[in-house]
């Protein structure tokens, strides 16, 4: 058996422990908001994936198809700036 987390059971894991959550109330504005924040100026590899794991939450529990799309679109945007 493996010890390794795979990386959805790491994202839950920053979800959890993570101090964005409890200060976003998670509106879908309050992520972009903080996504374009994060595209501008990057902050540590934490923060990026506490933001990318309350997107993931989120669209887990989103049941509106034009929220979902606006959380796939930051969710791409957000993984393609960390790839660079």
């Amino acid at each position: 058996m493996s010890t390794q987390l795979t990386t959805d059971e790491e994202l839950r894991l920053h979800l959890n422990n993570s101090q964005l959550t409890q200060s976003t109330p998670g509106s879908t504005a309050d992520i972009l908001q903080a996504v374009n924040q994060q595209l501008i100026a990057p902050s540590s590899n934490a923060v990026r994936k506490n933001l990318l794991a309350v997107i993931v939450e989120r669209l887990e529990t989103e049941s509106d198809a034009a929220e979902q799309q606006v959380l796939r679109e930051a969710l791409s945007m957000l993984m393609n700036a960390g790839s660079e």
